[in-house]
């Protein structure tokens, strides 16, 4: 349920979750051949999951696709298996947001139907409606239902109530219909359903700006819903700039108890919402800007805030690796620590191998951060659910590629599903360039150690054919490995002089060092560039230019003759954006491709009326 929790479920995750996660006991991929999206997963009664989303593929499992974009459904085993797929949908836009496990053994699932024909049959007001579909344990269609008006209508997330019905929230930008009159842009609302779907009340929040709800839960007394706001009126009083967090309770009827809103100068969000160990509750989500309400840094992060029953938010914590993170689910223990699901960018800092990898962090009772761990490969990956399992966790979202942590794909992005295991927390150096990195350690003691790092001495401008000596400064009992290019290493491979006799012509060349110590521990490589010429030749006007490698992977040098100093350089992709320019101040200049998706694109120099440019293939 996009980590919405009703008050039973919300009540049980405390107790059933108790030990921390470590690498996968199985995963599964829902896609195809175009792309999958995420919407929901809730646990079945025999211990299985079902798990919904959208997808405009028609192949695989999605064959019985409507056209467009179609909602589906996928039942799991406990274990992982695919027992069955079906798709549900119209020939216009469907998407399934979250859905709820029924105690007939079916499901019901919540989202919007962009019109009245295939599947959907409740009849369409605007661009789209609310629609709720009813399933059987077999996943046959067996109810449906619409809300609507004359716009776009969504619905987000749902619950079961403590009276046997359902709760659930969404947007609506109509300014008729089913939701009344509107108060801006894009409203929340609430519909209330008896046991058997039948409509209670409907009621309508927001002020006359934007007004998005994520979640929802059941707490005594009424609803506490959360998610974002622009407004600074009607629900809401204050704005602090952009988007802030927005929080509000209703009674059992829908009636408005308390609205509150926080945040800072730029964008917050609340996705998901639990009742900790005191009574009060945990939200979680994202943020981004350091203000005077906001904890953080100049980039999204995940933020985690603890909130009392009336709305007094009683503190803030920043997490993640400060590289473009979020949380979007929360799961609070026995012992009052939360653990969070979401998604970071910063996957190096954490053992991933590239691109944004699911996030998962715990949090003791003090706010003190006493895990992290990420899960995925080197594209663009990360987790919107979890659900607590007793012995570790299953977490639910979408990943592109099959490397690292994911081992199957299909198309673009695919629907995957993750458990993770239990394992007893390692202290020790966590980064892979420290001379005792330890591989196992899940959390850095703030011992780790690096070799010292000098320069190689040796002339940096030299002639083709001639040999010049080059040297590092030794320390006792270190090998030293020496590589080149654009010329031969003559002599003393290993240790800390070598003689380099320079092959290119016109052109730069690089030598590189790297120190191994006694106990195996590598250093940083140290270069030199070497501008080579050839013997009695005046290089005024050389124009030559090269790239290597290309094709590249995470970064190429633009290797450039002398004539170029001065100019500039500019990187395009094939729709003629420009990524990166620059100034062409030194023989080589190392370009950074590691935020660039896989494809063809170019680099154009310019000097004067001298202009160049070469094709670069950039491969993940």
């Amino acid at each position: 349920m996009k980590g919405v929790f009703s008050l039973v479920s919300a009540l049980l995750a405390v107790f059933i979750v108790s030990a921390q996660p470590e690498g996968l006991s199985w995963q599964q991929t829902l896609g195809a051949s175009e792309t999958e999206y995420f919407g929901g997963i809730a646990v079945r009664q025999d211990g299985g999951y079902f798990v919904c989303g959208y997808s405009n593929s028609v192949d695989g499992p999605f064959t019985g696709n409507q056209g467009n974009w179609d909602m589906f459904l996928a039942a799991l085993s406990p274990t992982g298996d695919i027992e069955n797929v079906v798709t549900v949908g119209s020939s216009g836009f469907d998407q399934c947001n979250d859905l709820v496990a029924l105690e007939n053994g079916g499901v019901a699932i919540i989202g919007r139907a962009g019109e009245s024909d295939g599947d959907v049959t409740t009849g369409n007001n605007g661009s789209s409606d609310v629609w709720i579909g009813v399933f059987n344990a077999d996943l046959e269609l067996t109810a449906q239902y619409g809300f609507g008006g004359n716009s776009l209508d969504e619905g987000e997330a749902i619950i079961q109530t403590s009276d046997g019905g359902y709760l659930l929230t969404g947007r609506t930008s109509s300014m008729n219909g089913a939701f009344g009159d509107a108060f801006g842009a894009d409203d929340a609302f609430l519909i209330k359903l008896a046991p058997d779907f039948a409509l209670v009340w409907i009621g309508r929040y927001g002020g006359s700006d934007w007004d998005v709800p994520n979640n929802l839960i059941e707490t005594e007394g009424g609803y506490i819903v959360v998610g974002g706001s622009q407004s600074s009126d009607n629900d809401l009083e204050t704005n602090q700039g952009e988007d802030d967090a927005w929080v509000f309770k209703v009674d059992m009827e829908g009636n408005v108890l308390w609205s509150t809103s926080f945040g800072g100068s730029f964008y917050d969000s609340i996705s998901s919402i639990a009742p900790d160990i005191d009574g009060n509750f945990v939200l979680v989500g994202t943020s981004k800007y350091e203000d005077d309400e906001v904890l953080g840094v100049n980039s999204r992060f995940g933020l985690i805030a603890r909130m009392t029953p009336e709305g007094e938010i009683i503190s803030q914590l920043a997490v993640g690796t400060q590289s473009d993170d979020g949380l979007a689910d929360v799961i609070v223990k026995a012992d009052g620590t939360i653990v969070c699901l979401g998604v970071t960018s910063g996957s190096f800092s954490l053992g991933g191998i590239g691109g944004s990898d699911y996030y998962l962090v715990e949090v003791d009772p003090s706010d003190n951060v006493t895990w992290e761990q990420v899960y995925g490969g080197s594209m663009g990956d990360g987790g919107f659910q979890m659900i607590g399992d007793g012995e570790g966790y299953v977490l639910a979202g979408q990943h592109v590629g099959n490397d690292g942590n994911i081992t199957q794909a299909y198309g673009s992005f695919d629907v995957s599903v993750l458990r993770v295991g239990d394992v007893s927390q390692i202290q020790g150096c966590t980064d892979p360039q420290a001379c005792n990195y330890l591989a196992e350690a899940t959390l850095d003691d703030g011992s780790c150690e690096y070799l010292e790092v000098y320069v190689v001495t040796g002339a940096s401008e030299s002639e083709t054919s001639i040999t010049e000596n080059y040297s590092y400064t030794e320390t006792a009992g270190s090998s030293y490995t020496w590589t080149v290019t654009g010329g031969e290493i003559i002599s003393g491979q290993g240790t800390a002089e070598v003689a380099v006799q320079w092959l290119v012509s016109d052109a730069a060349g690089e030598l590189c060092v790297v120190e191994t110590s006694a106990d195996g521990c590598l250093g940083e490589a140290v270069c030199i560039e070497v501008y080579v010429t050839l013997v009695g030749v005046n290089n005024t006007l050389d124009y030559s230019v090269t790239v290597y490698p290309n094709p590249a992977t995470e970064s190429c040098t633009l290797v450039s003759g002398q004539a170029w100093r001065g100019g500039v350089y500019v990187l395009r992709d094939l729709q003629g954006r420009i990524l990166q320019e620059g100034a062409i101040n030194q023989a080589n200049l190392l370009l950074p491709l590691n935020e660039f998706a896989q494809g063809h694109y170019f680099i154009r120099l310019l000097q004067g009326a001298e202009v160049k440019t070469i094709p670069l293939l950039v491969r993940k």
